[in-house]
């Protein structure tokens, strides 16, 4: 099950995770299993586990310019 982790600045979280949203709605994306913790820096850490390879590399390439603290 591939996944992917990406780490989000909080003052950016509600955003990302309504765009997150959407998107995954748009791509009809089958996630396994979607985790997230507090760092110590205050960011957020956010793990998506898909049911498709193909899905977790079209969302790696869409998060991965996410505003971090």
């Amino acid at each position: 099950m591939p996944s992917v982790e990406i780490r989000v600045n909080q003052a950016e979280l509600p955003d990302t995770l309504n765009f997150m949203r959407e998107w995954l709605d748009h791509r009809k994306c089958n996630v396994a299993h979607f985790d997230s913790t507090t760092d110590r820096d205050g960011s957020v850490t956010i793990n998506v586990a898909f049911d498709l390879a193909d899905d977790a590399t079209a969302f790696r390439r869409c998060f991965r310019h996410v505003p971090v603290a």
